[in-house]
């Protein structure tokens, strides 16, 4: 059985979340719980970074990070809070299986592969070479 979002928030952010359970789907559910009171991926951002980071640290993954790929999908779940109401997350995933598809495909609408790839894209937000993102 699932943990309810208070109990995978509180074990994410005590970074005690199992490494194996740190999906791109729990990066999905992590950014929706945090931006869905404030769909504004510019307010919730510095939030989400520096939780990533904690967790990862604590799991002994300092370089875990990816903040190009955490910007995006900042971006991206926001914008589908701003123009799609969901009642939770399990309807919001439902609803948007796009952002769930393997290993983040959906980025590559928006970033050429070696540009997600490369370590300046790791270490800063670097602006898609495709097309823009949404606001």
């Amino acid at each position: 059985m699932e943990a309810d979002d208070t109990e995978f928030l509180t074990a994410f952010e005590k970074g005690v979340l199992p490494r194996a359970e740190w999906t791109h789907r729990a990066h999905l559910r992590m950014a929706y719980l945090y931006l869905r009171p404030c769909p504004d991926a510019d307010t919730i951002l510095q939030t989400i970074r520096g939780r990533i980071r904690a967790y990862n640290a604590a799991q002994g993954n300092p370089d875990g990070y990816h903040e190009t790929i955490t910007a995006a999908f900042a971006r991206l779940v926001a914008e589908r809070l701003r123009t799609t109401q969901t009642a939770n997350f399990a309807e919001f995933e439902r609803i948007h299986t796009d952002l769930f598809a393997p290993g983040g495909a959906i980025l590559l609408r928006y970033y050429e592969e070696a540009t997600l790839s490369s370590p300046q894209a790791r270490a800063n937000f670097v602006p898609p070479d495709r097309e823009p993102l949404p606001g």
